[in-house]
């Protein structure tokens, strides 16, 4: 998945398709912004204007959380925040069904991404932040979202637009901490495995929902016997620093018969607890990316995370 954020200085994290450490990626003013570490390093093709909105989103940031009500500065780590009870380790949420013309856009907008050669859409992250008191209001939040993401540069038809922005703000009003603290939101398409081995997420709590494409998968049983073991070895180097036997026994796990995975649907939001909700550090649960093969030309996925 995409994740590219501002840097920070290089902190080890396990990572799914390459022996490289790579760095955790945080918003400014240490804000954290969760990635997966496999995904640190994607998308060297960024549009200019995302730049400019991530920016924006960024400053909308600093405005809402930096000052209190008598304008003296403040640091966001010192503002409260009273955490939910903790999530399940995966909860799945079925987005509402589509009105029929809707559905037709939409299929429209999947045969126009199956396109090949000058016709082909290249692939795209659309950034934006929304506070937590624009959350709170729809009309606000839908209209916040279309200045921020301006999907209509890159997908069509626009019909199918809306319910990629309803979809979206839905995906966003089921993360745990989104009405408390605001969330980054990630619209990207993809056109590449991006995340094959698992990992965990490095952030309290992560929403994915793939639109259009194949779901994250993710470990159908790992309390079966046969999983566990492994899991609890690989959750412990994984501590340790020791990404060389997490990344063989993850590679153990992935080619064993008796492991299965679940996978999510279409439209089909996946909430994942991250390696950062306190007192649950070791029991992030492992996913990753679907391995997208010559049929599965494409994923249009939306990515939620807490900041």
């Amino acid at each position: 998945m995409p994740c590219e954020t501002f840097a920070s200085p290089a902190v080890p994290v396990p990572v799914c398709d390459s022996h490289e450490v790579l760095p955790v990626s945080v918003m400014k003013h240490d804000i954290m912004v969760g990635v997966d570490a496999c995904c640190a390093a994607h998308h060297h093709n960024h549009h200019h204007h995302h730049h400019h909105h991530h920016q924006q989103a960024h400053e909308a940031h600093t405005a809402v959380c930096e000052h209190d009500h008598r304008g003296q500065h403040i640091s966001p780590s010192a503002l409260p925040l009273t955490m939910p009870p903790p999530p399940p380790p995966v909860k799945r949420i079925a987005l509402p069904a589509l009105a029929k013309h809707a559905e037709d856009a939409r299929e429209a907008m999947r045969a126009r991404l199956e396109r090949t050669g000058n016709e082909l859409i290249a692939p795209f992250d659309a950034h934006a932040f929304l506070p937590p008191h624009v959350l709170a209001d729809r009309a606000h939040a839908a209209a916040e979202l279309r200045a921020q993401l301006r999907l209509e540069y890159f997908l069509s038809p626009v019909e199918a637009l809306d319910a990629v922005y309803d979809d979206t703000l839905d995906v966003a009003a089921t993360h745990a901490t989104a009405h408390l603290e605001g969330c980054a939101i990630t619209v990207s398409l993809i056109r590449r495995t991006m995340c094959p081995l698992l990992h965990v997420d490095y952030v309290n709590q992560r929403a994915f929902c793939t639109l259009l494409g194949r779901g994250t998968e993710w470990l159908a049983d790992p309390k079966a016997p046969e999983v566990e073991a492994i899991v609890s070895v690989i959750q412990k180097a994984m501590q340790h620093q020791d990404y060389t036997t997490a990344n063989n026994l993850k590679e153990k796990l992935i080619m064993d018969p008796r492991v299965t995975f679940n996978s999510a649907s279409e439209r089909e939001t996946v909430l994942i607890r991250g390696a950062k909700w306190p007192g649950f550090e070791a029991e992030a649960p492992l996913h990753r990316s679907p391995q997208l093969s010559h049929q599965d030309k494409f994923r249009l996925v939306v990515k939620v995370d807490g900041v």
